[in-house]
């Protein structure tokens, strides 16, 4: 069983952590590296950036996506950690522009989606302490076995914080060799379809911010 220790964005936690979410988007500025060693069902943990420094929480993988800023903002709204689309954009610019990726000044710029769901945020006195052997060099994530060593100390650590039953969550599959059963949530299945059907309606094909056709409810239940 691995996880991922990830560097987040201390705005980006301080919002959400503020909120009644079950399910967030952790996201990238770039869309180019797809985190291979997450896997649906996997850990991530908020390691926080400078000056904290410290693990603030974990979620658990639901799947990668990529999408433009404006269809991530439709299927996720504020568990993008913003209080506003405008907001969001502002900040999706903001690190387009620092990382050199402000793809010729395109409005709607494509960004990288980890969902997750559940999602735990630990009280700031509680926060873990860092791997040992993190390295400020580390600018994304870096994947830990969650068997032994320090991988080990942070996800025991971690369910002790969010007081999960013996029985429940992904280690104990990992462990037992059995295969997690991963459901989208709302955000997420939304996110999902997009990527299914080329982020256009499967019917028109039409390119719509809000894909409603993930909500259809059965025709014999309205009109009874």
């Amino acid at each position: 069983m691995f996880g991922n220790v990830a560097n987040t964005d201390n705005e980006w936690f301080d919002f959400l952590s503020g909120q009644q979410c079950d399910e967030v988007n952790f996201w990238s500025p770039s869309d180019f590296y797809t985190p291979r060693s997450a896997p649906p069902g996997s850990v991530w943990f908020f390691r926080l950036k400078a000056p904290r420094n410290v693990i603030g929480g974990f979620g658990i993988v639901e799947g990668f996506h990529k999408l433009e800023s404006l269809l991530a903002w439709d299927c996720f709204e504020q568990a993008n950690g913003a209080a506003s689309f405008e907001s969001f954009q502002e900040k999706v610019l903001a690190k387009k522009k620092a990382l050199k990726k402000d793809e010729n000044g395109t409005l709607t710029p494509r960004i990288g989606c980890v969902s997750l769901s559940p999602v735990v945020f630990f009280p700031k006195d509680s926060w873990l302490r860092q791997p040992n052997d993190w390295q400020p060099r580390n600018l994304r994530y870096k994947t830990y076995d969650l068997r032994d060593g320090e991988g080990l100390r942070i996800w025991e650590e971690s369910q002790a914080l969010a007081a999960l039953p013996s029985s429940q969550g992904p280690e104990r599959d990992g462990l037992t060799g059995k295969q997690a059963i991963i459901r989208y949530g709302q955000k997420a299945f939304k996110a999902a379809l997009l990527d299914a059907y080329g982020k256009a309606c499967a019917v028109t094909r039409e390119r719509s911010p809000a894909l409603d056709a993930a909500h259809i409810r059965p025709y014999a239940l309205e009109h009874r």
